[in-house]
Formats: C-alpha cells, sequence, structure tokens
C-alpha cells in the first residue's frame, strides 16, 4: 500500500508540472495517439475550483494552498502514510498533491470522481461539484476532432469512462 501511495504520489505531482496530455504513444511517422486520464482532468479542475493554481491561496477556514487543504487533512495524511507532513506543506503544490493522493488511495482507492469530490469537501454543496465538473467540461471540450495545438490535429477523440483515447497527426 505505501508503494502504491508513494507511486501515486510521484505521478500527481509529476502530472502538474506536464501539458494536459500525459501518454503518448507515436504509431506512425506523424502520428500519434495520446491518453487523457479523467482523474488527472478532475485533478486539474479541483485545483481551478480550489485556487485557481495559486499555491498562497488562502481560504476562510485556515484551508491554504493549490487545494486548500486543512490542518486536520495534514494530519489524516500523517496518520494512514505514517508520515510527517508539516502544516507549512500545505504551500508546496507537490507536497499537497502527494496528500491528496494518500488520502484518495485509503478512502477512495478506486478513484470515484464523485466520491473524491464529497471527501475533499464534505460540506459543500451542489454548487462545489458542478464547478469542478464545469472546469472538466471546458478541458475536456479542448479535445474535439478538428482541433490543433502543439502543431498536432486532433483527427478522432474515443471516450472512455476512465480515459480520452486521442489520435492526432502532425500539421
Amino acid at each position: 500500500m505505501k508503494k502504491l501511495t508513494i507511486v501515486l504520489s510521484i505521478f500527481l505531482a509529476w502530472m502538474m508540472t506536464v501539458p494536459k496530455v500525459d501518454t503518448s504513444t507515436i504509431i506512425a511517422d506523424m502520428t500519434v495517439i495520446d491518453t487523457v486520464s479523467m482523474w488527472d482532468v478532475f485533478t486539474r479542475a479541483l485545483i481551478m475550483t480550489e485556487s485557481a493554481g495559486n499555491p498562497s491561496a488562502v481560504g476562510k477556514t485556515n484551508d491554504v494552498g493549490i487545494l486548500q487543504i486543512t490542518p486536520i487533512y495534514v494530519k489524516d495524511a500523517n496518520r494512514i502514510a505514517n508520515s510527517c507532513y508539516t502544516l507549512d506543506d500545505r504551500y508546496d503544490p507537490v507536497k499537497s498533491l502527494e496528500m491528496f493522493a494518500i488520502i484518495n488511495s485509503h478512502y477512495n482507492p478506486e478513484l470515484d470522481i464523485d466520491k473524491a469530490i464529497k471527501l475533499h469537501n464534505p460540506g459543500a454543496g451542489d454548487w462545489y461539484a458542478n464547478r469542478i465538473k464545469q472546469y472538466m467540461e471546458q478541458e475536456l471540450s479542448s479535445y474535439v476532432q478538428g482541433a490543433t495545438y502543439d502543431n498536432m490535429r486532433i483527427v478522432s477523440v474515443i471516450e472512455s469512462d476512465k480515459c480520452l483515447i486521442i489520435k492526432k497527426v502532425l500539421v
């Protein structure tokens, strides 16, 4: 379990430093197949909802950082992983994502997005989930057939419940 948590933490931290697309397979000279995990899209949407990506963001209830982590969240992550995160670590995007991964790997190992939303902010109403899902839709809408980015044109998009498979060609 601890290895899974460490691997997931490293992956989530890495994910924040790379462009939207997290894996690629070149299948021909100028064709690329990308996969975009729905969990990655959700995590970016959660960050945008909580802090607009600002690691120095401070909320109204002693919640700070890109994920607006509270002291009790830090304490729970430390208890679960037998780690020693500090309250100052909430300002560090990598450490915030590590704590987020620890909490979700323990309470939400299937990475269910609706459960993760309730887990992250249990007192929030439907507006909170709706805002996160709006950010998710904005990102997902950028992956449409014919769209271009990074000198690539999207030629097809296949959506499953866990990811998008995007076929692109060089333009």
